[in-house]
């Protein structure tokens, strides 16, 4: 696997809702679907043992599950990538909890158009990312960031990835109204569930739902037709322009229309709560004292932001925790998540007691240091092991790592994930520094050689002309040039040089 497409770190736009347990929202009821005594924590699952979810270590003996409305799950229906809504309490030392009750709903849940895969899929290789749409949304969708059901939809020879195929899908919305996908399940029946806002209502029979982008631009347009439905719920007004609701029922692509089974309102004020912990990404950014994640208002004017030094901004993929007053969360912590820096390389050693990771780069060798926490998330690609977690990664195995640089100079894992190491070794992160007489340069404190003639020089994928490390280092910046090396042998010479 390559690491050419590289997740970037998206705002959730007002189009998503925490209690979609990751979607809706739009710019009707900012906080849809969310609230209700309790409700302290909105996330991604990122591993079991009891449930982890913002870095929380719920406890979940007593707890009851509510998947999809149904209230008869257990812990068993939840998987990796979910994200979710917590009930319950979190101790005080902010890493353990005990919850009463996890909620999860899909996004979105409908056929595949569209697919496009980066770099092109063939018959003997496997794609670093994928772009199609379900019922006129873009999903976007990274094969180290996203999870899937069985095996990889990246995989050409599984074909399970195509146009026509039903899909569920957890994600978060970016500003322009892109859902990237933190779970992707197939469904083997032709149901289509969508959230979005009221819009052009005339009657029951005949209106839209919307999706809108963090400037409120209507992006998605299905008409739905609920004459039929068995089931109103949440709406005691009724359906009306303006209102945030699912939609579940079938499609007709033909006139892009939902004939709807069941409707329901997705709006819900949130209590005030001296605790909660919301996963998303910022949009609507104004200052550090104005900007919303998931549709949820945020202050965090007075909040610590880790790692220091990080400018909030729109499209920056955070986790924000805090006190919710007035439906606006008074965040006191602001702690980023995924993260720019990408790593493929075999494992060197694992100290499960101080939970970090050494990674052999070059063959020099050089090693980087990677930390992981409850924040984290494990996956084993190639034996498939659940669960799977840092005690189960040894210095035989190749790893996939996405985060972000910590200031040690060690690198904090977002997400480890084992693969098959065929592509060899590759660090994509800010060039440290480049050496122009013996043309090399250094991420992370891994050093690889160039080699005209047997290293390719890019940008933004095109390759420079001349290719050559001439050409090359005039673009060179160290602390600020975003640079990516493959080194496709494991030998030291990097195969390809690109910078963006």
């Amino acid at each position: 696997m390559k690491l050419k497409t590289k997740l970037t770190a998206l705002a959730a736009a007002l189009a998503i809702s925490i209690a979609g347990c990751g979607g809706g929202g739009d710019t009707t009821g900012d906080t849809a679907g969310i609230g209700g005594s309790g409700f302290i924590s909105s996330g991604t699952i990122t591993g079991f043992g009891s449930v982890y979810v913002n870095g929380v270590k719920f406890e979940t003996d007593s707890a009851t599950f509510d998947i999809e409305g149904d209230t008869s799950s257990n812990q068993a229906n939840l998987s990796i990538g979910m994200i979710v809504k917590v009930y319950g309490t979190i101790n005080t030392d902010g890493t353990t909890g005990t919850a009463t009750s996890i909620v999860f709903d899909d996004e979105l849940q409908g056929p595949i158009a569209g697919v496009i895969y980066s770099p092109a899929l063939s018959t003997a290789d496997t794609a670093d990312s994928v772009s199609f749409t379900v019922l006129g949304v873009t999903v976007n969708a990274d094969r180290i960031t996203t999870n899937f059901d069985g095996a990889t939809l990246f995989d050409s020879t599984a074909g399970n990835l195509v146009d026509g195929n039903h899909i569920e899908i957890s994600g978060f919305f970016d500003s322009n109204g892109v859902l990237h996908a933190s779970r992707i399940e197939k469904q083997s029946d032709s149901t289509v569930e969508m959230k979005g806002t009221v819009d052009n209502y005339v009657d029951v029979s005949n209106f839209d739902i919307v999706r809108l982008d963090s400037n409120n631009s209507v992006i998605v347009t299905v008409n739905v037709d609920a004459s039929s439905a068995s089931s109103i719920e949440g709406l005691p007004n009724g359906i009306a322009d303006g209102a945030f609701i699912e939609v579940e029922g079938t499609y007709n692509s033909g006139s892009n229309t939902i004939t709807a089974d069941k409707v329901e309102s997705e709006y819900f004020e949130i209590e005030d709560t001296d605790e909660f912990e919301v996963e998303g990404y910022i949009t609507n950014f104004n200052s550090n004292s104005d900007f919303k994640i998931n549709g949820m208002s945020i202050d965090a004017s007075g909040a610590q932001i880790e790692p220091a030094g990080t400018a909030l901004t729109n499209d920056l993929k955070v986790e924000a925790e805090g006190q919710i007053v007035n439906n606006v969360l008074i965040a006191d912590e602001i702690s980023l998540r995924g993260g720019e820096i990408k790593i493929e390389a075999p494992v060197s050693s694992v100290d499960t007691l101080n939970n970090t990771l050494t990674i052999q780069a070059t063959t020099l060798p050089d090693f980087i240091t990677i930390e992981v926490g409850n924040e984290t998330e494990f996956r084993d690609e190639v034996n498939d092991t659940e669960p799977f977690y840092l005690e189960n990664i040894n210095n035989s195995m190749h790893v996939a790592i996405e985060g972000f640089e910590l200031q040690n100079g060690n690198v904090f894992a977002d997400k480890v994930v084992v693969i098959d190491g065929l592509d060899g070794i590759a660090v994509d992160g800010v060039l440290e520094s480049f050496d122009a007489g013996a043309k090399t340069v250094t991420i992370l404190g891994a050093t690889f050689s160039a080699l005209d003639g047997t290293t390719t020089y890019e940008q933004n994928d095109v390759i420079l002309a001349p290719n050559s490390w001439a050409t090359l280092e005039p673009k060179l910046n160290p602390n600020t040039t975003q640079i990516e090396v493959e080194d496709t042998n494991s030998d030291g010479i990097a195969d390809k040089i690109e910078i963006d």
